[in-house]
């Protein structure tokens, strides 16, 4: 079962830019390349780096941290046997855009809403924002 949860207008983002977000207890990052939108959590499967000030070449994303590239449309490493990091998908609706959440995809059960750092996940994602 998968829910819709809102993430702003539509077109606000333009060709070229990202913008993070707080979505149901997780930090986002939206991408426009070229129209297309692209969303995916903020950390690198590798380290839990931020994904979100990494460079963006086309479709492929180079985490800041390690290097490690993500294709934004797959959410792998190139090759075979790669790493993952988490995407989801995003629809356009009533002039919203809104990020569709598979129960999977849930923030955790226990409503503690931390990280690895013992942050709030909402300090966390501001924080993130602002390197």
């Amino acid at each position: 079962m998968s829910r819709q949860v809102g993430m702003g207008v539509a077109g606000e983002i333009e060709p070229g830019q990202r913008k993070r977000v707080f979505v149901d207890g997780r930090c986002v990052v939206i991408f426009n390349v070229d129209g297309e939108i692209y969303a995916i959590d903020d950390s690198c499967p590798h380290n839990g780096a931020s994904l979100g000030n990494g460079e963006l070449e086309g479709c492929v994303l180079r985490c800041p941290a390690h290097g490690l590239r993500f294709d934004l449309r797959t959410g792998r490493t190139p090759g075979t046997g790669g790493l993952s990091l988490t995407t989801f998908a995003v629809a356009t609706v009533d002039s919203k855009r809104v990020l569709i959440l598979d129960e999977h995809d849930a923030a955790p059960a226990n409503g503690t809403g931390g990280n690895a750092a013992g942050q709030p996940e909402a300090q966390h994602c501001a924080t993130r924002q602002e390197k």
